[in-house]
């Protein structure tokens, strides 16, 4: 395929006979003591998108900032594990302690969302709407949540009781 000079925005001279066509415009190019960061943004689709600058290295001590484009970015994250995510997602919860996924179902016991939140160490994870916490009697600690339509289950002692399946052979 033919290529000619007005298809192209950038043309980069190797000190060769060979030239390296950019359609774009040449590339950024940074010093020695400069380091390649960028700021990032989405298009209207969710894509991510970086717009490349030049960053002082040593003034940054060799870490690019994260720069989240205002209109379609924000920053999630602390510390070194900033990151940015479309104006259109959420955050994720960030706990120093237990995470806890709750579960929230309609009052007929459909599933509808789960929420993050944080609880301390010890603590149980609370339930969401329209569930109910049961427990296990034969492990104090083991507990969960389940949709109050359909209740708890039925969990016989193992030291004292057994579980029965009552056989029915009448219609009723």
């Amino acid at each position: 395929m033919a290529m000619s000079s007005h298809d192209f925005f950038g043309v980069v001279d190797m000190g060769s006979p060979h030239k390296e066509y950019y359609p774009n415009g040449c590339p950024l190019e940074c010093r020695h003591d400069q380091m390649y960061c960028s700021i990032v943004s989405f298009d209207q689709s969710g894509l991510m998108l970086w717009e490349d600058y030049c960053e002082d290295g040593e003034a940054n001590n060799w870490h690019c900032p994260v720069i989240c484009q205002a209109d379609s970015a924000q920053k999630c994250g602390t510390g070194f594990d900033e990151y940015c995510v479309s104006l259109g997602e959420t955050c994720p919860v960030i706990c120093q302690e237990q995470y806890c996924w709750t579960d929230n179902y309609a009052a007929n016991g459909d599933w509808l969302s789960t929420t993050e939140s944080c609880a301390t160490w010890g603590e149980q994870c609370p339930c969401g709407a329209e569930s109910v916490r049961c427990t296990d009697p034969n492990n104090a600690d083991d507990s969960w949540c389940s949709p109050t339509f359909y209740g708890c289950p039925l969990i016989c002692n193992e030291l004292t009781e057994k579980t029965c399946f009552p056989i029915s052979f009448t219609p009723e």
